[in-house]
């Protein structure tokens, strides 16, 4: 399991997959969103394909993201989770878009830095 230290950077190179465990082609997406939060209606911090998501390999669905110590300074001691809310066209869609939203994932437990001095 990962640990965050409070007020430290986390960076993350993640792995897009869809539900069948294909990884997603980022050059085919019309967006991106991930969201990471202790509490899921409080996102500690967002990113999306025009702000903080640098794209490693698009074919392979690789994506590196950094979760800023601005904000892990002062988050309680417990697990950080992360979503992927990410949209493809669908011409059965209403507006074009098919969204698809991974469920949560664990992905770290945050830790006081000051505790570890």
């Amino acid at each position: 399991m990962n640990t965050i230290m409070t007020g430290s950077d986390f960076p993350m190179t993640l792995t897009l997959k869809n539900a069948d465990g294909t990884a997603i082609d980022i050059d085919n997406l019309n967006t991106l969103q991930i969201l990471v939060y202790q509490k899921k209606e409080q996102v500690i911090q967002s990113w999306d394909l025009n702000a903080g998501v640098t794209v490693v390999d698009a074919n392979a669905g690789e994506v590196s993201i950094i979760l800023d110590r601005s904000n892990t300074a002062g988050l309680a001691e417990k697990p950080m989770y992360m979503e992927v809310i990410y949209g493809v066209v669908n011409s059965d869609a209403e507006d074009g878009e098919l969204l698809v939203s991974s469920a949560p994932k664990l992905i770290a437990n945050v830790v006081n830095s000051a505790a570890n001095d």
